[in-house]
């Protein structure tokens, strides 16, 4: 592993998300708010969340120094956008018919069943040893028919470092 880690755009070729439907699946204890942010920044999608208000994210990324569009439903009804967040919450309890690239499911929310709707799959899991001080989790992103990357990832105040395997 590299000392100080990569960022998304340079430890991964975009362009397996050209034209594809990404499914973000959350797996607990993790938080995916940092990939949220960097297919964001990376992709140049606004995000819309159902989950957190749009300061949120804004301060997140202004520590970061990114520029990101952030709308949230706390702000008013929902407005298409690249990036929905929280897609059980869109759903069930905002009853929204929602449209995006990038769809997140949260905290255990995203069955398997509903992998079939998406073209691309990244998962975001812990580490299978507990805690670590190096890496926070690991990402691994595929289709039906083959495993595009494995990623290991550290969230620090400034960024995200990524690195591969």
């Amino acid at each position: 592993m590299r000392e100080t880690g990569e960022s998304l755009k340079d430890a991964l070729d975009l362009k397996i998300f050209t034209n594809k439907r990404i499914c973000i699946d959350e797996v607990l204890p993790q938080n995916v708010d940092f990939l949220v942010l960097d297919l964001s920044s990376a992709l140049g999608l606004s995000i819309f969340t159902f989950r957190e208000t749009a300061s949120h994210y804004r301060k997140i990324a202004s520590m970061q120094g990114k520029k990101v569009v952030v709308r949230s439903i706390y702000d008013g009804g929902y407005i298409e956008s690249g990036i929905i967040d929280d897609v059980w919450s869109a759903t069930n309890m905002c009853e929204c018919r929602v449209d995006g690239m990038v769809w997140t499911y949260r905290s255990g929310t995203c069955k398997k069943s509903n992998w079939y709707e998406y073209d691309i799959i990244i998962r975001v899991l812990p580490l299978d040893s507990g805690v670590s001080t190096d890496v926070d989790g690991t990402i691994l992103i595929f289709d039906r028919e083959r495993k595009y990357a494995e990623l290991r990832y550290k969230v620090l105040r400034s960024r995200t470092a990524y690195y591969t395997q």
